[in-house]
């Protein structure tokens, strides 16, 4: 099963390694191990959904991904996700 996932933002969490994308569920599921993938170039494995509390006490899911590396996190972080639509398919993230 496929989905799309609407991001509002990102939020890093290098404390725990991870890069996460919040936002909703418009079409589909959403669920570990679907390749999440943009037209602006992001590419990856989903590791997590999990809810979110923002700063201003609102809610989100969010999808969380591990990067291979420093540099990979940095790439993601500098992609402008906000507003993009996340295709979620079933299928093996290279």
């Amino acid at each position: 099963m496929s989905g799309r996932f609407k991001a509002a933002g990102t939020l890093p969490l290098a404390s725990v390694g991870l890069f996460a994308i919040h936002g909703e569920i418009v079409d589909g599921i959403a669920r570990i191990g679907q390749t999440a993938m943009t037209d602006t170039g992001f590419r990856a494995r989903v590791h997590g959904v999990e809810f979110v509390r923002l700063a201003d006490g609102r809610e989100d899911v969010a999808l969380t991904f591990l990067p291979r590396d420093n540099a990979e996190a940095e790439r993601w972080h500098r992609l402008p996700l906000a507003g993009q639509e996340l295709e979620l398919v079933e299928r093996v993230y290279p």
